[in-house]
């Protein structure tokens, strides 16, 4: 090969080199959580960095790469005063200015790759020659490193991958974060699984955390599985009364079969005919319907939005307005004791006490009798 120089882009041609037999010494100075797969060393293997306090707080040296390479074995040591970046192997120098982050894959950089015997000895010499150096130990991780609690789950997280398990088991990862953090860290799960291909077993309480992860949900329930299927399934069409709570759907009421249309504690249930077509006589139901699909009018013009036959309407008691998620007006109705949520409104200068009618598109209903979907089919 002899001597070669690789840029802007050089990671993959690091990445290759790399991968010989017998030790390899790296000192490189900053470390991304994404070090791991750039530079993957083994057991045995030597990476001085610069994981000083001040280094870790500005977010150039992960604390998860640096308990990444400490669990696989390598030996690894911190260097405050660490600028250079040279890797040598058996065969290889590796001399250039390529941080091992995810911003130096897409950053300008350049390094030369040689394979000439008194380059490789002078890196070498190099990096043995590295002064006060201190061990990187859980010592270090624990007292050196003041760790958030995300980072403390990177570092969870990157201690279970390096085993390289046929499938992971995270059991309510993110329950203790702040909200803000949950979702970064999120992202950053979803990231890792693309990138690395490995099975995961998420559990959660947290819906929106289910649906947004998975490829595939299975909804508990007492130890059995309620309803398993992909998340836009699950969602549309949860299968019974418990799985609709699950899944956020937070407008309910009781109703009955009565002359060809519901019945509930308010009266006729305008609109709703095709869901009490084929259904007996006071037959008892469980009518659900999500927020997002509820409307809520001024009385008088919810009388003209059943005329249509397209939707079903209900008549209560505008109760509160909060603000949602998002910033978003939400509408609290009063319907005979029941709370229904409306997240539009027609006319926006509803206030509380006004009388008000909430409509529901007729193909936006869940209704259940006893624990069985019915509606939609």
């Amino acid at each position: 090969m002899g001597t070669t120089f690789h840029g802007p882009s050089p990671w993959p041609h690091i990445t290759r080199a790399i991968r010989t037999r017998g030790t390899r010494y790296a000192a490189i100075a900053h470390l991304g959580q994404d070090a791991p797969t750039l530079l993957p060393l083994r057991g045995g293997d030597v990476l001085v960095v610069n994981a000083s306090r001040a280094a870790v707080r500005a977010h150039l040296t992960s604390p998860v790469a640096l308990a990444y390479y400490r669990d696989a074995g390598v030996r690894v040591l911190s260097s405050p005063d660490l600028h250079a970046n040279v890797i040598a192997t058996d065969r290889w120098a590796v001399i250039g200015s390529a941080n091992a982050s995810h911003s130096s894959t897409i950053a300008v950089e350049g390094v030369v790759i040689t394979d000439d015997p008194d380059l490789v000895a002078s890196v070498r010499r190099f990096i043995d020659g590295i002064e006060e150096v201190t061990e990187v130990d859980q010592a270090f991780l624990d007292n050196a490193i003041a760790l958030s609690g995300g980072q403390q789950q990177r570092i969870a997280l990157a201690r279970a991958l390096v085993y390289e398990p046929a499938i992971l088991l995270l059991d309510e990862p993110l329950s203790n974060l702040d909200a803000l953090l949950r979702v970064s860290l999120r992202m950053e799960l979803m990231r890792l699984h693309r990138a690395l291909g490995y099975t995961a077993l998420h559990i959660t309480h947290d819906q929106e955390e289910a649906l947004e992860m998975g490829d595939r949900v299975v909804l508990m329930r007492a130890g059995s599985i309620e309803q398993m299927g992909p998340p836009e399934q699950v969602y549309a069409r949860p299968v019974s009364p418990y799985a609709a709570h699950f899944l956020g759907v937070r407008n309910q009421t009781s109703v009955e079969v009565g002359n060809g249309v519901l019945h509930s504690k308010t009266g006729v249930i305008h609109g709703s005919a095709e869901l009490a077509r084929g259904r007996n006589k006071n037959e008892k139901l469980e009518l659900f319907v999500r927020g997002r699909d509820t409307d809520v009018f001024r009385l008088d013009a919810g009388r003209k939005a059943y005329s249509q036959g397209e939707s079903i309407v209900m008549e209560g008691t505008l109760a509160q307005i909060v603000l949602g998620e998002g910033g978003r007006r939400q509408y609290i109705v009063d319907l005979g004791g029941a709370q229904w949520f409306a997240q539009h409104a027609h006319d926006q200068d509803l206030r509380p006490g006004d009388a008000v009618a909430v409509a529901v598109p007729v193909k936006s209903v869940l209704l259940y009798q006893d624990e069985a979907l019915v509606f939609p089919q």
